[in-house]
């Protein structure tokens, strides 16, 4: 049951849960299991601490095998303007390149400013070009979501969106102002939707507690936040999505080794379609 364009799917991961000793080693590893599993998916490297930054060879080596990836950039870091014109740089030169610009959260020492995101995404747009939809600006919340949204219409930029009830008032939003969207989720597939629910909640409890929801209230809040179930009722909810104005879908899987990202990634290879 493949159902889904490949072209409006990424597949976003942290490097820090990968369990090997360099960057680029874990980076180049999903780039490669990603394109092995799924295909030619974009492969979105989600927001860290600064020591989990690809240096500068390291981008360099991942550009030069022509991978479909991006970085998220939080904007938030005072002084931090060299990291941000080396990922500019490369937005210039390598169409297969994504930035993601996003205000960052306290939890990795950011102090998040809308002021600063827009102009260091102003700052990017003059220096570098927005290279069209491979430029993401995102923040969490629904003030600062269509904050970010007018910023986008003025830039040519996307909405990072993360997908929660909020997600659904800023599609209206970005509508009216003609701004292009991509919906962050976490992802969690099973044979049923019993079954992910259950792994749901063990696997993404952290995503949902820093969202104000416990351990008690999971089971009944996780469909507001986390996209979970059979490959059958994952393709349902992505195409009402994309008939809701969506333009991409960022999948986080949630996973908790090796081997079960290989069956997430093999769960996610059934939904799409080249």
């Amino acid at each position: 049951m493949k159902a889904f364009p490949i072209g409006s799917v990424e597949l976003a991961f942290k490097r820090s849960r990968i369990k090997m000793p360099s960057l680029g080693g874990r980076s180049l590893f999903l780039v490669q299991l990603v394109n092995k599993v799924v295909g030619s998916c974009r492969v979105n490297f989600d927001a860290e601490y600064p020591y989990e930054r690809l240096g500068p060879s390291e981008l360099d080596k991942l550009c030069s095998i022509e991978a479909e990836f991006s970085e998220t950039y939080q904007t938030g870091r005072p002084h931090d303007n060299t990291y941000l014109d080396l990922l500019g740089n490369h937005l210039a030169t390598s169409h297969r390149f994504g930035l993601n610009l996003v205000l960052g959260n306290p939890k990795y020492g950011c102090t998040p400013r809308l002021g600063a995101l827009e102009k260091k995404a102003a700052l990017i747009c003059m220096r570098y070009g927005c290279g069209g939809s491979r430029l993401k600006l995102g923040a969490e919340g629904i003030r600062y979501g269509e904050e970010i949204i007018r910023i986008c219409s003025k830039l040519n930029a996307s909405a990072y969106i993360l997908y929660t009830p909020n997600m659904f008032k800023l599609l209206e939003a970005s509508k009216k102002l003609s701004v292009n969207t991509a919906v962050y989720t976490p992802i969690r597939m099973a044979q049923n939707e019993a079954r992910a629910l259950s792994e749901t909640v063990d696997l993404g409890g952290d995503h949902l507690m820093r969202r104000g929801i416990g351990k008690e209230s999971a089971a009944l809040r996780a469909s507001d936040y986390i996209l979970f179930g059979s490959p059958g009722d994952v393709v349902g909810k992505m195409r009402e999505w994309l008939m809701l104005g969506v333009n991409k879908i960022v999948l986080s899987p949630l996973f908790s080794s090796h081997s079960d990202l290989c069956q997430q990634l093999h769960y996610i290879a059934k939904c799409i379609s080249d």
